[in-house]
Parts: structure tokens; sequence; C-alpha cells
């Protein structure tokens, strides 16, 4: 059960976009609470035919025939938001630092979910980066787009705060707290408020 959670949508000239979030283990948690989802033959006809257009890194051409209807249209990757850049280790043991895939994606997405992520994002990355990242899912939202999102409380900040040397420095230079957050999205980054949930009792 979730300790809170928010939906916001932003105000645009052209419309509005909202926005949501996932938990830190996604995508297990997901199997866990729901189980595995059906695979189809022919998704996996589609992967088998196609898998070569997913291994070369950010140069996937697109697949003409593949419907853009769900759920042909889903795609997973599992990318680090709260950085513009990627590391890609390549065959000859070097490493290339290439613009993050996200960063060519504005308004591409209807909902984003960040669900009891933001307390880590914080812990590695400070105010700064829990304020980029923000930013980073708005403007990834279509218009009218939904952000789903669910905060860790501050007491759940305290009980790792600990972990390493840079987490505790992180923590203690926190100014832009969880009660902060859906202000600092209202005023600061252009979303509006829709409803906030609360856990069962």
């Amino acid at each position: 059960v979730p300790t809170s959670s928010l939906s916001a949508h932003k105000s645009t000239s052209i419309g509005r976009r909202r926005a949501a979030a996932l938990e830190p283990t996604f995508p297990i948690a997901l199997t866990r609470r729901a189980g595995v989802p059906p695979i189809t033959s022919k998704v996996l006809s589609i992967a088998e035919q196609h898998v070569e257009n997913f291994v070369k890194p950010f140069g996937r051409e697109k697949v003409e025939h593949i419907s853009d209807r769900f759920p042909f249209n889903i795609e997973f990757r599992s990318e680090d938001v709260s950085r513009d850049t990627v590391d890609i280790d390549v065959n000859d043991g070097s490493t290339i630092t290439v613009a993050s895939p996200c960063t060519h994606e504005k308004g591409k997405y209807d909902v984003i979910f960040l669900l009891s992520v933001i307390k880590w994002i914080h812990y590695h990355h400070g105010d700064e980066g829990v304020k980029h990242v923000f930013s980073k899912i708005y403007g990834l939202l279509k218009p009218g787009g939904l952000f789903i999102f669910e905060p860790q409380d501050w007491k759940s900040y305290r009980k790792k705060r600990n972990l390493t040397k840079e987490i505790r420095a992180n923590f203690n230079s926190i100014k832009l707290r969880p009660t902060q957050f859906v202000e600092y999205l209202e005023k600061e980054v252009g979303f509006v408020l829709e409803c906030t949930l609360k856990p069962s009792p």
C-alpha cells in the first residue's frame, strides 16, 4: 500500500500535462504483485525477427510493419533519468559516453510513474538532482500527460541516511523535503495537482 500518491498535470498553451511514479524494485515488483504478463506467440515472433534493432546502443531502426497500437507500442528500458548522458561498454573493453536516449524524447509519453524512487535520487544527487528529474519528467510528457508520483516520507529518508558517506552528506544538505514536493512541482515546474491518494488504514 503506498504511503501517499499524487497525480498532477501541467498547464501549457497547447494543453495540459499530468504525472505519476514507480517503486525502486520495478520491474521485479510488478511480477511479484501481478504475475508474469502473458506473451503471445506473435509478440515473440516479432521480438525474434527484430532483436538486432534493440541491441545496437540507441541506434534502433524503426520497424515499419509493427503496429503502433497497444501492446506493440510498449517498450521497457532501464535508465537513470537523473543523468543526461549514459556510459556504454564497447567490445574492446573501453567505454563511450553518449547522450541519454530520453533527451531526444520530449513530449513522447502519456504517463510517467515515479513510485518510491525519489528518496534514492535525493540520496545520490541531492536537491539539484531531484529538481532536474522533475523538470525532465515534465518535458518528457505530452500535453495532457499524467505524472503519478509516490514520494517517500521523511521518516523513510532517515532510515538509510548512513548507508554511505556520500548519502549522509547529501542527506544533511537536503532543503527540499518531501512535504514541499507538491508546491515545488506546481510553482516551479508547472504541474497542476489533480488529486492526492491516501493509503488505506
